[in-house]
């Protein structure tokens, strides 16, 4: 009886000491599979104005609604800073058969081959440039933020599940009043084949989230973990600029 009483005691002690840690590991923080499959375009854009409107135009077309209504796509417009290229466009579905509808949408229709033909006169084409990526991870909701950075990573072949490992015990140690994650390149890899994010509400609080990381012990550890196995390749400013949603 005696013996029982200890373990009880030993029951209730590891309870209090770990119920804590299971009540908020499910918070902001937390890391979980994305759900996001995504089309990256890049522009180098030379007339803001034209390139906007013949967005906008497409968008008000039967077919940008058909595309909408029959994939669930929803259409992000940013503004880039930190490289070649000015203007990002982000085509995001839920899963890869929507995406393989919507590309066979968006390709048959002619509203959509006069807004590219609108591009070519608005932008450097030389420069553009586009890529599909799965989220693998995130922490957050990304979609509710309005600031990103943007990590263009390139990692050795067969070294994805060891950074992730090492970048995610990285990231759970910072505070981050946004999201964070990773993208893995699908096609499109070319110059890099991971992007990570991390975004905030605010440029401010994005700046001071990075510049906090950056002086913790925490990123000297990750550094010395990964620095052999993956090469940073560029840091992008990304924001809001204007969102098509397929809900209406």
């Amino acid at each position: 009886h005696q013996n029982k009483e200890i373990e009880m005691k030993k029951i209730i002690l590891f309870l209090i000491i770990f119920m804590p840690i299971n009540i908020f590991s499910d918070d902001h923080s937390s890391l979980k599979p994305g759900n996001t499959f995504a089309e990256f375009y890049l522009f180098s854009v030379t007339d803001p104005q034209k390139f906007v409107q013949a967005i906008d135009t497409f968008d008000a077309s039967d077919c940008a609604k058909n595309w909408r209504d029959s994939t669930g796509v929803n259409i992000g417009l940013y503004a880039i800073g930190g490289g070649v290229h000015s203007h990002q466009v982000l085509v995001v579905y839920d899963s890869y058969d929507q995406m393989q509808e919507g590309r066979g949408i968006f390709a048959s229709c002619p509203e959509a081959a006069q807004m590219i033909k609108t591009f070519e006169s608005s932008s450097d084409t030389s420069k553009n440039y586009n890529y599909m990526t799965e989220l693998l991870l995130q922490a957050g909701d990304w979609t509710e933020n309005t600031n990103f950075a943007l990590f263009e990573m390139k990692l050795d072949a067969g070294k994805e599940s060891y950074f992730i490992d090492s970048w995610s015990q990285f990231m759970s140690s910072q505070e981050i009043s946004g999201s964070y994650g990773i993208n893995r390149i699908m096609f499109g890899n070319k110059y890099h084949s991971h992007v990570l994010f991390v975004g905030t509400d605010s440029l401010k609080s994005l700046t001071d989230s990075m510049k906090n990381a950056y002086a913790s012990d925490s990123y000297v550890k990750y550094l010395k973990e990964v620095g052999e196995v993956r090469s940073n390749l560029n840091t992008k400013l990304v924001q809001y600029v204007k969102f098509y949603p397929a809900e209406r």
